[in-house]
């Protein structure tokens, strides 16, 4: 609560009125009643407080309504209040007072600041825990949605009568045109009534530092931790088996309620159980039992069976085993029908819990329960079905499973969040944000927990990240030895960008008690985090450590995980055939589970590794066995992921018109699921494929499409990349302080995000634009850069990229020597590398140096050794062989020849890229010099001279003088030659281009 323009207020007047406030509020009975039984904290604000009530849900409200009444006799202090039932932590400041932290806190004060005097707000949360009891509903007036800070949409609802509150709609939502109120879910566990509009510095710094820190995360006090590990079915029929899954459900969320111990995921014991091959049981042996408390971090099992009795009955028998000492710490037997399980297991979920020495659950829990099961049997039975399919990686049966469960019970929130996850596995984003949404609005009777993680799951499908990551952070505050809570946090901070927040988030969890801080899925988030900002070697040394976890928890699903990641690393790390045996191992791995998306997954790294090492039809295969798999089982994302692999190793195969199909198809699919962020990429592709047919304004577009896709998502990554892909275009069309820009925009944006792979490419593209330009000092210094970053990263490819345009610097200088070293250096790493072509690219590096020192036969031969493995190159790297080659003959006097080889390379001179176009044009010069045709090598040269100085070509504008001047000194025009060439070798000398000023001043005739 604060008091609305306090700070206007003439001093004495703002004393006075907080001493009554203070008053009024002190006197209420609510505020007195919480405070004697401890379950209220009080911050001063300033200009106002927050009030924190723990307990009775409507005490906040009643409190807010006690002072409004008394307020009307001092109509001199005019107030507003704001209440929301959210998560808050109870922390100790500084000064060993009680303070508290956390999301609810801040939304509060959102509520608050839409009010004016007189206002009583409250959150959908909090108003429809009121829904719930009578005597409010008239008081309640929804006013729809708003937006607050940060972008985050309330719903508003104003409580007033004829007594106390304010009717008129607050003036922020007149403004703001409020949409229409819809659904949202409630979270009762911390009733928070009013904080001031002043921010409470303490608590937000607090809550800041929590988001990165987890600094209560070392006073983990672990909850014995129970799984339920299904029940066998003895009734005889097959079509009974859906029941083990809906009795285990059932039971876990019975002995979750009251949050006294941490039950284990359906989903993480279906995994064990496939890891482990482990059946359904009425009882197991200490030897097993071991092995499932390591593989789920279990301290007690439940486990039975179940069989069908005369008249319709159904017998339930239980047995609660102790992991460690294999005990039967208590069995039961239970008769019920198969149309009421809820009675059947409330029956022998109180037994397991007395015998866990915990309490029964009470009333209020028991609602929570019952609104965590479907309200008939058919729901209940296809949803159990249809999470049993989830569980076995058969999203496609879930989907219909799930949705025929919600036609059978519409407002059950669990089937919609599990139809989410389907639509989820099956690449649909829309949808699954669109079921996750239905979850979150139908969740406000659930548990705690359960609401906590519907609405972490939407926000996150929602992609805002910085909501879900607020609502793992809560998770886990409440939750501390539940570690999917902390990953879920580190997922959502990296998928927003806050690398540094991800890792400190993972960090901390490794400081966690055992053996929470071994499990590998710490090392493979993290592994997931490097390897997206492209720091390879990192993500395979964290794979790897995961592998080592995996393999020691006998652990096979996590293990596949793993050596798929290690995969992946390797591959980028130019280790491809390391990287198909990690493949093919995941591959086995997931076939054993049935995860026939996971064998997909490893064809696309072996492909991958193929495709690097030049083997075109060995990745072909590969792509096409990922895509048969995928489209087998739905998953759409997937099909339209295989056909970009595929359109990508036809293009190296020259099947130019499979290319396209393929990339329009890989598109249409993205379109067709809503996956933006994944399309953008693809349209990047395609634009290449256009760009290297030298169609570069259709190319243009495509990049452009992909950066308006990429910015809409929020992907800074792939909004680098398009820049990147327009700055190449650019580039290509001399368009070079355009370029410039892109290629540092996109640089700026890789360096931010951390994404030193993409940060590189930029560096790269940068020095080639200077070099056009002529700008040999700045292209050394992006090559520099761009070999320190590569360096770092141990990125071999890159290093020897940067290596050879360095070395393309000094054979410009006419460091002859260091230039032949430079590019030997770039050789070597290459072929460590296996790259073919770039191998062949050096080859014809040093072929040019070669040339230069008097060596054109073996240069000759060198580039046609190369030019074998250089096939389908872009084209200002062809067009750079060619001329070499042309070079190599001339200087061996083998002028016809060289004539006949330029005659077939007029694509050169009719291409759209005027970098080509202007080192065509002086090549084909020399060759018509050579031959005799000097008039018309004059015309060429210099029609050469002033498309360079046209289009800011410094360094070509000096070759075209270089060979004018001599083709002057051919055709007889000694002074003008000798003049123009003096002219060049100065200019050349000031620029760096210790070549060609070499080649301008030496002797002549």
């Amino acid at each position: 609560m604060d008091i609305v323009s306090y700070s206007r207020m003439p001093m004495p007047q703002q004393q006075q009125s907080l001493h009554t406030l203070q008053k009024i509020v002190r006197e209420t009975p609510d505020f007195s009643t919480a405070e004697a039984q401890g379950q209220l904290i009080r911050l001063p604000t300033g200009d106002g407080m927050a009030l924190v009530f723990f307990g009775d849900p409507e005490s906040p409200v009643r409190c807010a309504v006690q002072i409004a009444t008394a307020l009307r006799q001092h109509p001199e202090v005019p107030m507003r209040m704001g209440i929301h039932t959210g998560p808050v932590y109870r922390v100790e400041d500084i000064n060993a007072n009680r303070n508290v932290a956390g999301g609810g806190i801040n939304m509060a004060q959102r509520v608050m600041d839409c009010g004016d005097g007189g206002h009583i707000l409250l959150s959908k949360a909090a108003a429809d825990v009121l829904h719930q009891i009578g005597r409010w509903h008239d008081k309640l007036h929804p006013l729809g949605e708003a937006q607050v800070k940060h972008g985050v949409r309330l719903q508003i609802v104003n409580l007033y009568d004829t007594e106390v509150g304010n009717p008129k709609l607050p003036s922020k939502l007149r403004k703001a045109k409020v949409r229409r109120a819809g659904k949202h879910s409630a979270l009762i566990f911390g009733a928070l009534l009013l904080v001031a509009s002043a921010t409470l510095t303490y608590i937000l710094t607090h809550r800041r530092q929590l988001a990165s820190d987890l600094t209560n995360i070392g006073r983990v006090q672990a909850r014995r931790s129970i799984a339920v590990l299904g029940f066998q079915n003895l009734t005889g029929r097959p079509d009974a088996a859906w029941l083990s899954t809906a009795l285990s459900q059932m039971l876990t969320t019975e002995l979750a309620a009251g949050e006294k111990l941490r039950t284990v995921p359906g989903e993480d014991v279906a995994r064990m159980k496939i890891d482990l091959g482990l059946p359904d049981a009425s009882s197991l042996n200490r030897a097993t039992l071991l092995k499932v408390g390591k593989a789920v971090d279990a301290d007690l099992v439940v486990l039975g069976s179940y069989v069908a009795l005369s008249g319709g009955q159904l017998r339930l028998d239980v047995r609660l085993q102790d992991v460690i000492s294999g005990d039967t710490v208590a069995q039961d037997g239970e008769t019920g029908t198969e149309t009421n399980l809820f009675d059947l297991v409330s029956k022998a979920g109180g037994l397991l819990r007395r015998s866990c020495g915990i309490s029964d659950v009470t009333g209020v829990e028991a609602a929570g329960v019952k609104a965590s099961l479907p309200s008939n049997s058919e729901a209940t039975r296809l949803y159990a079905e249809g999470l049993a399919k989830l569980r076995a990686f058969d999203a496609l049966g879930a989907r219909d499973l799930l949705q025929k469960a919600i036609d059978a019970d519409p407002n059950y929130a669990l089937a919609h969040s599990a139809l989410g996850a389907a639509w989820s596995a099956l690449g649909y984003d829309e949808k699954a944000r669109e079921e996750a949404k239905n979850a979150f609005d139908l969740s406000g009777n659930l548990s705690r927990e359960d609401k906590l993680l519907v609405e972490a799951r939407y926000r996150e499908t929602s992609k805002e990240w910085s909501t879900a990551g607020e609502t793992y952070r809560t998770l886990y505050g409440f939750f501390p030895d539940n570690l999917d809570y902390g990953l879920g946090l580190a997922r959502v901070q990296a998928r927003e960008g806050n690398l540094e927040d991800a890792s400190k988030t993972l960090d901390r969890l490794r400081t966690l008690p055992a053996p929470l801080k071994d499990d590998p899925r710490i090392d493979l988030e993290a592994a997931r985090t490097q390897k997206s900002i492209g720091h390879f070697k990192q993500a395979r040394d964290l794979a790897a450590a995961a592998t080592q976890k995996a393999r020691a928890k006998d652990s096979k699903l996590l293990l596949a995980r793993a050596r798929y990641l290690e995969g992946l690393a390797l591959k980028s790390l130019g280790q491809p055939h390391e990287a198909i045996l990690a493949a093919q191992e995941a591959q086995h791995l997931y076939e054993q589970a049935g995860d026939r998306n996971g064998v997909a997954s490893g064809w696309e790294v072996i492909g991958s590794a193929h495709d690097d090492q030049g083997d075109f039809k060995g990745a072909l295969h590969a792509y096409q066995q990922e895509l048969a798999i995928v489209r087998a089982v739905g998953n759409e994302r997937a099909v339209a992921s295989a056909l970009n692999n595929l359109a990508f190793v036809l293009d190296e195969l020259g099947e130019e018109t499979e290319v396209k199909r393929s990339y329009d198809e890989a598109i249409a699919t993205f379109r067709k699921i809503g996956d933006k962020e994944n399309m953008s990429p693809t349209l990047l592709n395609l634009g290449g494929v256009l760009a290297a047919e030298g169609e570069f304004e259709s190319a243009k577009q495509k990049y452009e499409q992909a950066l308006a896709l990429a910015r809409e998502v929020g992907s800074q990554n792939n909004v680098a990349l398009s820049l990147g892909a327009i700055g190449s275009v650019q580039s290509e069309q001399a368009d070079f302080d355009p370029a410039i820009q892109s290629f540092t925009q996109a640089l700026t944006i890789a360096l931010e995000s951390g994404n030193k792979y993409v940060a590189i490419n930029q560096m790269l593209y940068l020095a080639d634009v200077y070099i056009h330009r002529g700008d040999l000092k700045s292209a050394k210094g992006k090559f520099e850069d761009a070999q320190a970053l590569a360096k770092d990263m141990d990125n071999k490819s890159a290093s020897a990229e940067a290596l050879a345009g360095l070395g393309g610097i000094a054979f410009a200088g006419g460091d002859l020597a260091g230039a032949r070293r430079l590019y030997e250096q770039a050789l070597d790493l290459r072929k460590q590398d296996g790259e073919k072509k770039k191998i062949a690219s050096s080859q014809v590096d040093l072929a040019a140096v070669m040339l230069e020192q008097g060596q054109a036969a073996e240069a000759e031969s060198a580039v046609r050794a190369a030019v074998r493995d250089l096939k389908d190159q872009e084209a200002e790297d062809e067009a750079a062989t060619q001329i070499i080659l042309l070079r190599s003959l001339i200087a061996q006097g083998k002028n016809g020849e060289a004539l006949r080889l330029l005659a077939g390379l007029q694509k050169f001179a009719k291409g759209q890229n005027r970098n080509v176009q202007v080192a065509f044009a002086i090549a084909a010069a020399q060759v018509k010099a050579a031959n005799g045709q000097v008039p018309a090598a004059i015309g060429e040269l210099k029609s050469a001279m002033l498309s360079a100085e046209k289009y800011g070509m410094a360094g070509s504008r000096l070759e075209a003088s270089l060979y004018l001047g001599r083709a002057q000194l051919q055709a007889g025009n000694k002074d003008q030659a000798r003049a123009l060439l003096a002219q060049t070798a100065k200019e050349a000398a000031a620029q760096g281009f210790g070549l060609i000023a070499h080649k301008a001043a030496a002797p002549s005739s």
